[in-house]
């Protein structure tokens, strides 16, 4: 093992001083001794620098993956240096090959080969320290490519709520910083990877997410807000009557169209499970009006789709519409037609079909 080798040049080296005490000093080049005792020394500190360098080497080989870097030709290279590292440590280290301990000129060869040797080890060795950084570099930089490609698809994310909850939102701080959010975080991705730590975009992402959070949020309590003005608005009116005779009645004489200037329908309605058959308008659901087509003008002004109304005081504005077979189950529409605070009416189509429309509250 290479710990051996160099306690066999430590004690090689201490083996050529002794004998140089024993009284042959003058037989011996002092250039000899010196050249050999730096010689051991150097090949000493190269073993000890290789070894290192292995250790750490094995261990990033053994821990690292193809998907854990950008260049997986990193590892192949890694891989062919701690071979050669392993291979070099078997140089042997010589000391007085000669026949004799007074042999001058073998301890000279000595030398020069120690010399040689710890220079092939020292080479050796900086190819795997070479290898080993160029697999942490890689390492590196596959971080910076999830990294940047995380902040891509947050930046997505964001931008679709953003767009969503624009004036939707019960504080309108938290939209303002989240598109200043976006303005950052996009100057943030187009950084170059190549250049850039994990994280930088690691941190964008972050501050993305939060003000993205913060957005929700509010567009929950917006929402909330929503409905409870319209629950209340739906109880005042549900006060107006006692009975589900006096909300027929008021269904046959009031439930009438009004419509003011620009278009805007303000709505009458009754309360209960039931088709007026006179062409009232009733809350058949919460939140969902219906009015036959064929009797009265109240489906028909659905039909029309104006593109305001105002219901118990709020107002309203078409968004969407869907059409049904009559008799379909309301469940399968219900989260759709009352999404975001709103409201539906549904009415007959001439082909038998009903059609029904959405309206979101304005502002």
């Amino acid at each position: 093992m290479a710990l051996n080798k160099r306690k066999a040049a430590f004690l090689c080296a201490l083996a050529v001083a002794a004998v140089v005490g024993c009284g042959a000093a003058e037989a011996l080049s002092t250039q000899a001794r010196a050249d050999f005792a730096d010689a051991t020394t150097r090949l000493e500190t190269a073993y000890g620098g290789v070894e290192a360098s292995i250790a750490r080497g094995d261990a990033l080989l053994r821990s690292t993956t193809k998907a854990d870097v950008a260049d997986d030709g990193t590892l192949a290279s890694l891989d062919a240096a701690l071979c050669q590292a392993h291979m070099v440590l078997d140089e042997g280290v010589r000391c007085s090959g000669g026949s004799s301990i007074f042999d001058w000129a073998s301890i000279s060869a000595d030398a020069q080969h120690n010399q040689a040797t710890a220079d092939k080890v020292s080479s050796t060795s900086a190819s795997l320290v070479s290898a080993i950084r160029a697999v942490n570099q890689s390492i590196a930089l596959e971080e910076s490519i999830e990294a940047q490609d995380a902040l891509n698809a947050q930046l997505e994310d964001a931008r679709e709520v953003y767009e969503q909850d624009s004036g939707k939102v019960s504080d309108t701080a938290t939209i303002t910083a989240l598109s200043d959010a976006i303005d950052s975080a996009q100057q943030t991705a187009s950084l170059d990877v190549n250049e850039t730590e994990a994280s930088v975009y690691q941190a964008a992402t972050g501050s993305l997410s939060s003000a993205q959070e913060a957005v929700e949020t509010s567009h929950d309590e917006w929402q909330k807000a929503q409905e409870a003005a319209a629950a209340a608005a739906r109880r005042a009116s549900a006060a107006r009557y006692t009975s589900k005779s006096e909300a027929q009645a008021a269904a046959q004489s009031g439930g009438t169209v009004t419509q003011a200037s620009d278009g805007t329908w303000y709505v009458s309605y009754a309360i209960g499970q039931y088709v007026d058959s006179s062409g009232g308008v009733t809350e058949y659901f919460d939140n969902y009006y219906v009015a036959h087509r064929s009797t009265g003008t109240n489906g028909q002004t659905i039909a029309s789709r104006p593109t305001y109304v105002v219901v118990d005081g709020v107002k309203y504005q078409y968004v969407s519409e869907t059409h049904a077979a009559v008799g379909s189950d309301y469940g399968l529409i219900k989260d759709w037609a009352t999404a975001n605070g709103g409201i539906a009416f549904q009415t007959c189509e001439p082909d038998g079909s009903v059609l029904v429309t959405h309206y979101e509250p304005v502002g």
